[in-house]
């Protein structure tokens, strides 16, 4: 074959081969646009059948509208698919498909999510404003500010069964496609309401004593320690301990020096007077007719107390504890001025009308030992004695006792019983008399007859 025909029949076969191409190409984009447009049409949900659900609550309208939730259908299987199991159909057909799942044990919350879009966002907001938790009154004990005590009042909780909720509205779509429901959620009571609370609220006891003779620190010991009472509440049945709640009476604690009944003598040490702390709180405790589990009397009387109702406490070895016998909790408050302390207890009135009385009883008196002599040697008391026959007391002789204390009940004042609280023994105080310590001097040279004249004068006045 020549050249010039071998060139002939390749370009021949070049434009045959264009040719198939482009016919090929034209096939494939005319398919293309034949399934572009069958998809199109099948993706137009549109004329998916509305359906409105309208849930009423308190003024509250929570409405869902089924043709504002359209499903994202990205392909032509998929669309079918929500055709075919109805979640795109009437409010009959989709109620039908809910009963079907329901009684094929499938949840109804489950059901509904299937078949409405958006259905669990939808339902949250409305729980999120329906559901409220109940809330129990509240009391603050408030000491130092008017009125002592503030009471929160309850609340009352509710609680949507969102089950019930979802069995009427498929109820309601086998009827119709536009459904308005009345929300009526269960109440859910509190634990705690405020006319309980206001009954802990009755004050049960007030007791004081003075201290206005008290030096600075000892006012100081006696507030430290009562103060880690102040606003104290406590609980039914539980038990205080003076020390643990105060702790040592050190300086590091802030107790400072002053006077106190240490084996039978007043003496000045750290923690002065803080047994006159616990002695106010033991008599309002008593008042308050709470049980006293642990308390100590001094070996001497306190001037602050009547005999019988001290209450004396050492760290570590002698405690005041007591106990609330009560199903409701009480609470202490203090106050201390310049002058007196006081302690408060609040709580339930379990004894309405009830007046109790502290009543102590001498069984007998205990004679103070000789008086102990001592001698002016120092000078110490020159200024009242010099000589010999020149005496004072030192420190005044005590008688000791031995008390008994009740506490009396009394109704419409007449006496209901009398109860003996304990039989307390103090020691009785010896005295110390202090002579001076110089002879006294002779009167020499001096005529009777005028000592007989100063005598006369000084009898005559």
């Amino acid at each position: 074959m020549s050249t010039d025909a071998f060139k002939k029949y390749a370009i021949a076969f070049c434009v045959i081969l264009t040719l198939v191409l482009c016919l090929t190409l034209a096939f494939i984009l005319l398919s293309s646009c034949k399934i572009v447009s069958v998809c199109a049409s099948a993706l137009d949900l549109s004329d998916i059948p509305n359906i409105t659900i309208n849930l009423k609550y308190h003024g509250h309208n929570f409405v869902y509208n089924s043709s504002e939730h359209i499903p994202n259908v990205t392909n032509f299987l998929q669309e079918r698919t929500l055709h075919k199991h109805n979640r795109t159909g009437t409010h009959v057909e989709r109620a039908t498909v809910i009963d079907c799942m329901v009684n094929n044990r499938i949840p109804i919350r489950d059901a509904f999510c299937y078949m409405f879009f958006d259905w669990q966002e939808y339902f949250d907001k409305v729980l999120d404003v329906v559901n409220i938790e109940p809330k129990d009154a509240e009391l603050k004990f408030l000491p130092h500010q008017a009125p002592y005590f503030e009471i929160t009042k309850e609340r009352i909780g509710y609680k949507l069964n969102q089950d019930d909720v979802l069995r009427n509205i498929v109820t309601e779509l086998y009827k119709t496609d536009n459904i308005t429901l009345e929300l009526t959620p269960k109440a859910l009571l509190p634990n705690v309401y405020a006319t309980n609370l206001k009954r802990l609220t009755s004050k049960l006891s007030s007791f004081s004593t003075s201290y206005a003779s008290s030096s600075v620190a000892r006012k100081h010991n006696v507030s430290l320690a009562l103060s880690h009472f102040d606003g104290m509440r406590v609980a039914p049945k539980q038990t205080i301990s003076f020390n643990n709640i105060t702790g040592e009476r050190t300086k590091e604690r802030g107790y400072q020096e002053a006077h106190m009944i240490l084996e039978h003598e007043y003496v000045d040490a750290v923690g002065g007077g803080v047994c006159q702390a616990s002695t106010t709180l033991y008599n309002a405790l008593l008042l308050a007719r709470l049980d006293i589990d642990e308390v100590h009397s001094h070996s001497l009387p306190s001037s602050y107390v009547d005999l019988g109702f001290d209450a004396m406490v050492n760290f570590g070895t002698s405690d005041l504890r007591f106990t609330n016998p009560y199903d409701t909790p009480i609470f202490i408050r203090v106050e201390c001025n310049n002058k007196t302390v006081k302690v408060e207890i609040f709580g339930q009135n379990y004894a309405q009308n009830i007046k109790i009385k502290r009543v102590n009883e001498i069984i007998s008196r205990i004679s103070p030992p000789i008086d102990k002599v001592e001698v002016d040697a120092q000078g110490e008391y020159l200024d009242k004695i010099q000589y010999k026959d020149e005496w004072l007391y030192k420190k005044q002789p005590k008688d000791g006792f031995k008390v008994k204390a009740y506490l009396e009940y009394y109704k419409d004042g007449k006496l209901l019983k009398r109860k003996s609280i304990r039989t307390v023994t103090y020691q009785p105080q010896q005295g110390i008399k202090i002579y001076g310590a110089k002879n006294r001097p002779k009167l020499e040279n001096i005529d009777s007859d005028f000592l007989q004249t100063l005598g006369n004068i000084l009898g005559k006045n």
